[in-house]
């Protein structure tokens, strides 16, 4: 690794290579929630989620923070941008307090 521009290595602590572990890099992608009910959301995003892939939906539902774990169950190029995708999604766990949220502005 060339560290400036003389090729020295200006890193001072001692590094150890790792071979053989995996490591996971959480990734927030920005998504638009076009509908959801109290088992799931259709999302779009300019970036594709493959079905068995999940995360955690975080968003602002009327002024409430609202989380929720999500699996990814179909995906679709979008009708409205063909750019984007269109994604089903189920949730997987939610707390009382956001099932709450999430009956009270389905009805």
């Amino acid at each position: 690794m060339q560290g400036s521009p003389e090729g020295r290595e200006r890193r001072r602590a001692v590094r150890r290579p790792i071979d053989g572990h995996m490591a996971i890099v959480p990734v927030v992608l920005p998504v638009q929630v076009i509908d959801i009910s109290t088992s799931g959301v259709l999302l779009t995003a300019d970036c594709p989620i493959h079905p068995g892939r999940g995360g955690m939906l975080c968003l602002d539902m009327n002024g409430e923070p609202f989380r929720g774990e999500i699996q990814v169950k179909r995906i679709a190029s979008a009708a409205s941008r063909p750019d984007s995708y269109e994604m089903g999604a189920s949730f997987l766990s939610l707390s009382p307090e956001y099932r709450h949220i999430l009956r009270r502005i389905t009805q």
